[in-house]
């Protein structure tokens, strides 16, 4: 279920469980096992980069930030892209429409706006 990056890491955070970073190397590799339906996070992509870069903390959070920042940007600009072997984003419009609160049953009026959609690629599903 885990791609090969997780089983090293884990494999490392217990070889070196005895190191004076056994801490922070068993959190690491604990916090992405404890629960896979959490969202991921910029914490998440900045952990990734810097351990695959071996750079900073900080370097690796300000490149995860400019990464999300560049999607987000194209997304508004382009109206979606694709990262190849990956999938594709895409933004569409949402009609407005009625719906109902769930606490009351009352009738809420839902505006128009927008929403991101993905397409995961051929590569991607076979993966998973």
């Amino acid at each position: 279920m885990y791609s090969n990056w997780f089983a090293r890491a884990q494999k490392t955070a217990f070889r070196d469980s005895n190191a004076d970073h056994s801490n922070i190397c068993l959190s690491w590799a604990n916090g992405f096992e404890k629960d896979t339906s959490k969202a991921m996070s910029k914490a998440f992509i900045a952990g990734i980069i810097q351990q695959s870069t071996d750079c900073t903390g900080v370097a690796a959070n300000e490149a995860a930030g400019t990464l999300i920042d560049a999607i987000v940007k194209q997304l508004k600009k382009e109206g979606g892209f694709t990262l190849p072997s990956f999938g594709t984003f895409t933004v569409r419009k949402t009609k407005a429409r009625k719906a109902m609160n769930p606490r009351t049953g009352e009738p809420v009026k839902v505006k128009a706006g927008k929403t991101v959609r993905f397409k995961a690629s051929p590569n991607l599903k076979k993966a998973v």
